[in-house]
């Protein structure tokens, strides 16, 4: 029995190195039925079932494995891979922090554990790990380029761009290092040199639409608006189907000031996804610019009724509002906004200049300290101060809050969010 059980598990064997895992599987399962104290053809059992994605029994052949030899590394590592297949990642991290106990050499092992406490959302103790594989294996890219995603996790973005910058130049030839290491250089405001990494990551690997949409957004920033035209059009050549993309090159059109195309853009992007909210907003924006205000509230109305957490929107209804001498109602757009995001300086002061156009001065004031309190340098709310104090017949703090405008703007001055 045992003769037979040992050539139906090298039979096993063969068909696993041959990457015929169901094949493998069928003999080595005969092989197990003839010597079930087998912990090592429990374990290439298990390999086989991971192979083919079924965890749940791939973790019970390992524990089979286990309940045989309790000492034996592989069952381990390889049921830590089980578990995290699972989505069960910490108790993966236990299974292989058991195996680094039994072989803390083993870089392999080190590396999954980091990977399981990255899922986790542990990124310091990713870290750790993941320095232990690499003290095994330094020059191995893999390892610095997740020592650059810890590093990021932990907002260590300086340490993570040497680190990403260590894992590209290990591995030139693999694009994904370049893209990382571009993505950290944004980060940084780096723009230029995250330009020639995504320029290597593009030449490496053409067809990756993340890479084309990563550089029209670096282009966009230098305000190189044809080529992010261009690398918006590589982007949606990839991925036709998606309106993001589309609106992403809507944008850019108009800031090229190509309205019109950029009007027709949004639109076929609304023919895509009717209830694109982006794009949506993005036709009001037009109409608005435009003076079409009524068409444009139309668009903000109906985008907000799909998804009513949207500043953008609030804001740009705020602003029509206005527009149309509805300022009641451009004050509540507003307020729907800050209750959004309190924290924006901006949004008080156009909350102030709403209630101003009201006649209301003293909700103005109070809108404007607000303001102020956010951002103490903001030129044009010490102005928009300075006239509600007249209003209220209060000079001598106008002229106070005048005064003060005068020495701040000198200084940079904030600027609204170009939300198009």
């Amino acid at each position: 029995m045992f003769k037979k059980a040992e050539s139906l598990k090298r039979k096993g064997l063969k068909f696993y190195q041959a990457q015929h895992f169901s094949e493998a599987l069928a003999a080595l399962e005969q092989s197990i039925r003839l010597e079930p104290a087998d912990e090592g053809t429990w374990t290439v059992i298990g390999e086989a079932l991971l192979k083919l994605a079924r965890y749940e029994e791939a973790l019970d052949a390992f524990e089979r494995s286990l309940a045989i030899n309790p000492h034996s590394y592989f069952p381990w590592l390889e049921k830590g891979l089980a578990l995290a297949g699972l989505g069960r990642f910490s108790e993966a991290a236990d299974s292989f922090t058991q195996a680094v106990l039994l072989a803390p050499d083993e870089e392999v092992a080190w590396f999954n554990k980091g990977q399981a406490h990255l899922a986790l959302d542990v990124p310091q103790q990713a870290l750790e790990a993941f320095e232990q594989a690499l003290s095994i294996n330094p020059r191995d890219a893999v390892y610095w380029n997740y020592i650059g995603r810890a590093l990021t996790a932990l907002d260590r973005v300086d340490k993570a761009a040497d680190a990403f910058s260590r894992a590209a130049n290990l591995s030139p030839h693999v694009s994904d290092m370049w893209f990382d290491k571009g993505q950290t250089l944004i980060r940084l405001n780096r723009l230029a040199e995250a330009l020639v990494a995504l320029d290597k990551a593009t030449s490496l690997e053409p067809g990756r639409a993340d890479y084309w949409l990563a550089k029209g957004r670096i282009h966009q920033a230098l305000k190189s608006y044809p080529e992010a035209l261009e690398d918006y059009s590589r982007a949606f050549s990839l991925r036709p189907g998606e309106p993001e993309i589309m609106i992403l090159k809507g944008r850019v059109l108009w800031l090229m000031g190509r309205d019109e195309e950029a009007l027709e853009v949004y639109r076929a992007a609304l023919e895509l996804q009717p209830d694109n909210v982006e794009a949506i907003g993005a036709v009001g924006d037009h109409l608005a610019d435009t003076g079409e205000l009524n068409k444009a509230l139309e668009y903000y109305e109906r985008s907000l009724e799909l998804e009513p957490a949207q500043v953008r929107a609030w804001h740009s209804r705020s602003m029509v509002m206005a527009s149309l001498g509805r300022h009641g109602a451009a004050s509540e757009s507003l307020l729907k906004a800050i209750e959004l995001t309190p924290e924006e300086s901006w949004l008080w002061l156009d909350l102030g200049e709403a209630d101003f156009a009201l006649n209301k001065p003293d909700r103005a004031l109070a809108a404007y300290d607000k303001a102020l309190d956010l951002d103490p340098h903001y030129v044009a709310a010490w102005i928009a101060k300075g006239q509600a104090l007249t209003m209220l017949s209060r000079p001598g703090e106008a002229n106070e809050a005048f005064d003060r405008a005068k020495a701040e703007a000198k200084k940079k001055n904030p600027r609204r969010p170009n939300f198009r």
